[in-house]
């Protein structure tokens, strides 16, 4: 079983409190039939999936994902029992609609970013941390959100002081200034979109041969790096501007991880 902190556990009510499920619930689902568009093999009879506007504009696709919505609130109602709460919807999608369970990291991915975009700075590292364990379970903001959503990134950052807990990781300098920097290191990718892997072939010599990075933590800093700028541009960032950022970072990703093959 889950064991749940105080925070986590009021952290994840206070963020469903204030969701309308009709908004958030079809803007999530849509977020990922858009960015990940291999998942509309499970929804062949919701009509016309052909591209963005469609999607959106889709009224299956918004009373599927307002469904889901209330799904989740279930949980949030027997956070202790998860795995009971949701043993019949488990043997559903697996054994009768045979759906890749990747997929509900990738759609849980999608809602976090659409909480993000709705909340802003109220997201802040903590709640993301909560909000996703239980999701899981069923610039500098990047770095830090990533040091204190994924502790065990702190182990490439021995050097840097005091990383004891959320506060310490926001207030500390080197992180502030490492975070600058790696924002400054994608500049130069997106000024060579072209060309990536030469781009960042002497970065990926580094991590790889000198700091022995595990190249998940890339993928893992992308992420973060997402929900920072969907807390940024709120309503701005839209499931077409998500897809093209996401392709940009993963090709960032996979010219850092490419000493690693």
């Amino acid at each position: 079983m889950v064991v749940w902190t105080d925070f986590e556990r009021s952290t994840i009510q206070d963020i469903f409190s204030k969701m309308d499920y009709e908004v958030v619930g079809p803007a999530a689902l849509t977020r990922c039939l858009i960015v990940y568009p291999w998942t509309q093999r499970y929804f062949g009879n919701f009509g016309n999936l052909y591209n963005a506007a469609a999607i959106m504009g889709n009224p299956m696709v918004a009373k599927h994902g307002t469904t889901i919505l209330h799904g989740l609130d279930r949980g949030v109602k027997n956070m202790d029992d998860l795995k009971a709460t949701y043993a019949e919807l488990s043997v559903l999608h697996s054994e009768k609609l045979h759906v890749d369970p990747d997929n509900f990291k990738l759609l849980s991915d999608c809602l976090t970013i659409v909480v993000a975009a709705k909340l802003g700075k109220a997201f802040t590292g903590e709640v993301q941390a909560a909000f996703q364990k239980f999701l899981a379970v069923v610039g500098p903001a990047a770095l830090t959100r990533c040091l204190i959503v994924y502790p065990w990134t702190q182990r490439y950052f021995g050097n840097f002081g005091n990383l004891y807990n959320a506060a310490a990781i926001m207030g500390n300098p080197m992180v502030a200034k490492h975070g600058t920097t790696i924002l400054h290191g994608l500049d130069r990718g997106v000024k060579n979109m072209d060309d990536l892997k030469t781009t960042y072939a002497e970065l990926s010599v580094l991590h790889s041969e000198k700091l022995h990075v595990d190249p998940d933590n890339f993928k893992l800093l992308s992420d973060c790096l997402t929900i920072v700028v969907a807390a940024q541009l709120g309503k701005a960032f839209t499931a077409e501007v998500q897809a093209a950022f996401q392709k940009f970072l993963a090709v960032v990703v996979s010219s850092l991880g490419r000493q690693y093959h």
